[in-house]
């Protein structure tokens, strides 16, 4: 068996789903599980249109599901010319559009937007992508088994961040995908969802697909677990960013730890764990390069380490003010819910840099300050002592758009600088320029 997992970057239109088809193609006679993400902003859609409700703004709300649902169809159209196909693909999506806007108008009344809810909303995105994948396939002749999530991957009712139940997980994955039938034809799912034993919809974190991949690859012992994306492999930088970036062939698990407690985005947090321990090695590859780009997580250590430099952008800094016991002080909401990523905590205890990935609202009280917003955070990994030399030469250009610079840890060999998202990336490519390059 062979477990694949389709991102969003890559079903976004009509040459990613053919993209995909072509991958497919070299195993077409193998027995393999295909697991697939919504399609490319689906998910912030659907997110953006609950928070919207939950402020009350319903009719732009309804706008967001609308745009959500008539993008679907013109993928479709593109891609899928089956009759029968469309009738019930349109079935699908109109249901859908029904249900999603009774939820977004109970939002709206109440003005309240459960975990519970949330996952409900945001599981459409992969519902959708699952089905238009299947009969994509389908017209394309490939015999395709297509299972929803929530009846594979049983899970715990901590709604947002939900945890898989192993055990359960395994006893559905051997009704639904009996050993006797697992060497031969295209098991298909979809990432990020799962159900608990009563059967209410989950969902276990942002960019969690490749948690659902690694799960059915460790229940299936998969001989191969692939995860294809729109970029050639893991990279120096952000190649959206930086042109000339270098592979990254290979990382540890305690390399691929680092990277992604520092917010790199292919490597999701929790899979780590479960791959290490079942000696499972992670493969990236580019749908658009097939042969272009290979990096694989495994328990090998690395013989060549080499600089990485991680961008987050849309950070926010809080310090608590005019507290006496503001060292012991815990920030309840961001570290709580499960849409908030700290990424910093400053020496002075008081002081926090973190990601809201909703938009949710934060309350504070008055002994907190939002102190600046469209902050970003750069982090080089297996950083060096010059690096430091450089930044300071570079503050005269960007004057106060430089917020903080933050110390060279040497036990991590990592560096990192806050600085205005306006010009986050010129900074990124000016190192990326300094650190391979040797440009000044």
């Amino acid at each position: 068996m062979i477990v694949m997992k389709f991102g969003g970057s890559v079903l976004k239109n009509k040459q990613g789903f053919f993209k995909m088809a072509e991958v497919l193609t070299a195993y077409k006679n193998k027995p393999v599980t295909i697991v697939v993400s919504a399609l490319s902003k689906s998910t912030s859609m659907l997110k953006e249109s609950a928070l919207l409700a939950e402020s009350g703004i319903q009719t732009k709300a309804f706008d967001l599901i609308n745009k959500f649902i008539e993008e679907h169809k013109s993928i479709r159209d593109s891609i899928i010319k089956e009759k029968k196909y469309i009738k019930e693909l349109d079935e699908l999506y109109n249901n859908s559009f029904e249900d999603l806007k009774k939820y977004i108008s109970s939002v709206s009344i109440t003005q309240e937007l459960s975990p519970r809810i949330t996952d409900i909303i945001l599981s459409y995105g992969e519902l959708l992508a699952l089905h238009t994948t299947n009969f994509f396939l389908l017209e394309l002749g490939y015999k395709v088994t297509c299972i929803d999530a929530k009846k594979l991957i049983t899970t715990n009712s901590n709604f947002g961040k939900a945890i898989p139940d192993l055990a359960e997980t395994e006893k559905n994955i051997d009704i639904l995908i009996p050993p006797e039938s697992r060497n031969k034809g295209f098991f298909l799912t979809q990432g990020f969802v799962g159900a608990t034993k009563d059967g209410d919809t989950t969902t276990m974190g942002i960019e969690s697909s490749n948690l659902t991949a690694v799960l059915l690859a460790k229940i299936l012992n998969a001989k191969e677990l692939i995860l294809w994306t729109d970029v050639k492999g893991i990279r120096t930088a952000d190649p959206k960013i930086v042109n000339n970036t270098k592979l990254i062939s290979s990382l540890s698990f305690e390399e691929a730890r680092i990277l992604s407690d520092n917010g790199l985005k292919l490597i999701y947090p929790d899979m780590l764990d479960l791959a290490e321990s079942s000696n499972l090695s992670i493969t990236y590859k580019s749908a658009n390069y097939p042969t272009g780009g290979t990096s694989v997580i495994s328990s090998e250590k690395s013989s060549k380490k080499i600089s990485v430099i991680l961008l987050t952008k849309k950070l926010t800094f809080l310090k608590y003010m005019n507290d006496k016991n503001s060292n012991n002080y815990k920030i309840s909401n961001p570290i709580n819910d499960n849409h908030i990523k700290m990424f910093y905590r400053f020496p002075d205890s008081i002081s926090f840099l973190y990601e809201n990935k909703a938009g949710k609202k934060i309350n504070h009280n008055s002994t907190e300050k939002i102190f600046k917003g469209n902050l970003s955070l750069i982090t080089i990994i297996n950083a060096y002592p010059e690096i430091l030399q450089y930044v300071m030469k570079q503050k005269d250009l960007f004057k106060d758009e430089l917020i903080f610079q933050l110390d060279y840890d040497n036990n991590s060999n990592t560096f990192h600088i806050i600085l205005s998202d306006s010009v986050s990336e010129n900074m990124v490519l000016r190192l990326h320029k300094f650190i391979f390059d040797g440009i000044i």
